[in-house]
């Protein structure tokens, strides 16, 4: 049963939406307000969607602040999503990215130096959340799916020293390439954690040709924009092809960058939102397809 409280949020939600921000999440409002500022990344009469997953299952933000049983809740739902989502994108043939932290490449992630003795316990007494499972893997092994990082452990590469940065991205290169081997391609495509961006001229040494960055407008051709989160609280099917129908009435082209983590929503919830995207014409990409195409 729906409590008065609740009852009040949902109330003062749709009012603060009303009035403040045109009917839309603050996000999504302030997204649309910045699209004049955006460069087109695609030729006139192009409209895609890029649909970009962060595969971190327990190895989140509240992990590294030791609030694992939030980490582990988040972990499961990504674990029980991973299965259903993929499967569906690529029955479909819809191209789509992924971008995977490198420890749960690992097969022994407790042996990295920085963890704790408490996160080294949490992931010793959970194991199938901190580590991707074959069965998920094939999922990741088909042509529609640009593979690529989401760091290495999940820091924050803003608050790390140069140094640090390096071992991260070493480590998550040389994980990347022991577990996936040539079954698919090197990654050359980035998330940053919680998309704080920092040190990204050291990216292009480890073969990182393009990231999201965290404006909805870029500055660099490697640049991706932010777009938006990718979650029904945010953005519902119907604001979504409310977003949809404008930017078409306003932009010679677009690129949609939307990113997720496979918590936000289940296959149903999800596979909805899709039908909204093919039903109002637009196009999937992955980043890979968009490089190779337009540059």
């Amino acid at each position: 049963m729906t409590s008065v409280k609740d009852m009040i949020t949902t109330a003062l939600r749709f009012v603060k939406r009303r009035v403040l921000t045109g009917g839309y999440a603050h996000p999504v409002h302030r997204f649309l307000s910045s699209l004049h500022d955006v460069h087109p990344v695609l030729p006139k009469g192009k409209y895609a969607v890029n649909i970009s997953f962060d595969l971190e299952y327990a190895y989140n933000t509240p992990f590294w602040t030791n609030e694992f049983s939030t980490a582990l809740e988040y972990g499961r739902v990504a674990h029980e999503h991973v299965g259903p989502i993929c499967a569906f994108l690529n029955d479909r043939g819809i191209e789509y990215n992924v971008q995977v932290v490198g420890m749960l490449l690992e097969t022994d992630p407790t042996s990295v130096p920085y963890l704790d003795e408490a996160k080294r316990a949490c992931i010793d007494a959970n194991r199938e959340l901190f580590t991707l499972p074959e069965a998920h893997a094939a999922y990741l092994r088909v042509p529609s799916v640009d593979v690529g990082l989401h760091g290495y452990s999940h820091r924050l590469m803003n608050t790390l020293s140069p140094e640090e940065v390096e071992n991260e991205l070493t480590r998550a290169r040389t994980a990347f390439a022991s577990y996936f081997g040539d079954t698919i391609p090197p990654p050359t495509f980035m998330s940053f954690p919680r998309n704080k961006v920092g040190h990204f001229d050291m990216l292009t040494k480890h073969g990182v040709q393009s990231w999201r960055t965290n404006r909805h407008h870029t500055e660099r051709k490697e640049e991706i924009p932010l777009g938006l989160w990718f979650a029904p609280g945010t953005l519902g099917v119907h604001d979504l092809r409310k977003i949809l129908r404008h930017i078409k009435n306003t932009n010679e082209s677009f690129l949609l960058h939307l990113w997720s983590h496979f918590t936000e929503m289940d296959r149903e919830t999800f596979a909805e939102h899709i039908a909204v995207i093919e039903e109002e014409g637009w196009d999937f990409i992955n980043v890979r397809t968009l490089r190779e195409r337009y540059g």
